[in-house]
């Protein structure tokens, strides 16, 4: 059975636009951005590769807050998790 209904729904358009000068930069809530890192000859893109093993690991700190990125291995749920 063929769907021909027309969909009239508007789409937003997003504008994105490239930096000239950047940096790369973490941030806990509103707090003031922190600057990570910095492009090393005009990178473009900042990759992030942690591997599925207990000593790969990306932690972010800025005073006294850590947001850490890790791999383990799967926790089974309880019941009365989600």
């Amino acid at each position: 059975m063929e769907n021909n209904k027309l969909y009239t729904e508007k789409i937003p358009i997003i504008e994105v636009f490239e930096f000239n000068d950047w940096e790369w930069c973490f941030q806990f809530n509103e707090d003031e951005p922190v600057v990570a890192f910095k492009p090393i000859n005009g990178t473009k893109e900042l990759k992030l590769i942690i591997g599925n093993n207990n000593k790969s690991d990306i932690t972010f700190s800025n005073n006294g807050n850590k947001f850490k990125i890790f791999a383990r291995e799967i926790v089974k749920q309880q019941d009365n998790e989600i």
